[in-house]
């Protein structure tokens, strides 16, 4: 019968987890918050703009 490597031995988690895990989970939320984060950023570079007062379109002379 195989026995297991020592580093697994240790015993090494956080709050009963595997460390790694956490390394996981928070690289996975930071990915998530700089996609939201950018996709506000677009949306408000696209809508910002139109958005602004007195930056509506006038109805001119020539165009009634």
């Amino acid at each position: 019968m195989a026995t297991q490597p020592a580093h697994l031995d240790e015993g090494k988690t956080f709050l009963g987890h595997p460390r790694g895990l956490f390394v996981l989970f928070f690289a996975e939320m930071w990915e998530r918050f700089s996609y939201y984060g950018m996709l506000l950023g677009l949306l408000v570079f696209i809508w910002g703009k139109p958005l602004l007062p007195g930056c509506a379109p006038t109805k001119s002379a020539n165009n009634p």
